[in-house]
């Protein structure tokens, strides 16, 4: 098992879209999903992480809590199933139902979205709000980020 850093994203960094079918319910999701959320927690994790299955069960209370108080939620898995084949949109689909999550569980095969985020670990959480700008318009933008898995 390696530790890992989390490459910490400058706060205030503009998120690009994304565009991901939830395991769960096969539908894609993306941030226009969350557009009457004024925050938003995006986790990166995986079924095989002790890490992520350590917490798995908070994971799923913390969404729940949250998602009452107006904060959209999203997990994504960005891992390649050929090389780690416990994080197939199966096994994620069975690990969201074991653990209840609420929550759209993405999958990201192209791993683009995990690079877009710099999300080097897992689990990687990212925190991010609205921000209205005259600059730059209603965008979403990082506010916090957890660093690494230790």
């Amino acid at each position: 098992m390696t530790l890992a850093q989390s490459i910490m994203v400058k706060l205030g960094s503009q998120m690009s879209e994304f565009h991901l079918k939830d395991v769960t319910t096969g539908k894609l999701v993306s941030f226009e999903d969350f557009e009457e959320k004024e925050a938003m927690l995006i986790m990166f994790m995986c079924q095989h992480c002790p890490y992520v299955q350590h917490i798995a069960e908070e994971i799923s209370q913390i969404a729940k809590d949250y998602a009452k108080k107006g904060v959209g939620i999203v997990a994504i898995c960005s891992n390649d199933i050929e090389n780690y084949p416990d994080d197939s949109p199966k096994n994620l689909r069975d690990m969201a139902e074991e653990y209840d999550f609420t929550f759209p569980f993405l999958h990201d095969d192209s791993q683009e979205v995990a690079a877009d985020f710099a999300a080097a670990c897992t689990p990687d959480f990212f925190f991010m709000m609205r921000i209205e700008n005259w600059c730059i318009g209603d965008s979403w933008m990082i506010a916090g980020q957890r660093m690494g898995n230790q």
